[in-house]
């Protein structure tokens, strides 16, 4: 068995400053996704309840509903239950739980990611 090289503490310093750094990136990613799909998620709601206010009021004051408007709450409540029961609604888990599954994963190692400073931390032995 050949014996392995000591490791430099620079590289190693390195390497760990590159992991950390892309585990930020990935979070910012994640939490990027997530603010995109909440702000489509909004917009849908929106105009769900504009397209409904619209219908209300044709229907009280003008004692008719156009056609146009049950064609537009439609498609905003067909795109709101695509939006649940299809893939976007994921991004919005996936961010949330990002964080909590690398920790899961990181703890074998003795460290964390912390997601207020977005560094790893090394946690200590509680048998001490």
């Amino acid at each position: 068995k050949m014996p392995t090289p000591p490791l430099d503490p620079t590289v190693q310093l390195h390497d760990v400053y590159l992991f950390e750094k892309k585990l930020k990136d990935a979070w910012d990613g994640a939490h990027r996704e997530k603010r995109k799909y909440q702000m489509i998620l909004g917009f849908l709601i929106i105009m769900t309840i504009f397209s409904w206010g619209l219908i209300m009021y044709e229907h009280y004051r003008l004692n008719h509903v156009n056609e146009r408007s049950w064609i537009i709450i439609s498609i905003c409540i067909t795109c709101i239950a695509i939006f649940f029961l299809g893939g976007p609604y994921h991004h919005l888990y996936e961010a949330k739980e990002y964080i909590p599954r690398c920790n899961r994963t990181l703890k074998t190692f003795k460290i964390s990611f912390s997601k207020k400073t977005g560094k790893l931390i090394v946690l200590h032995d509680k048998t001490g």
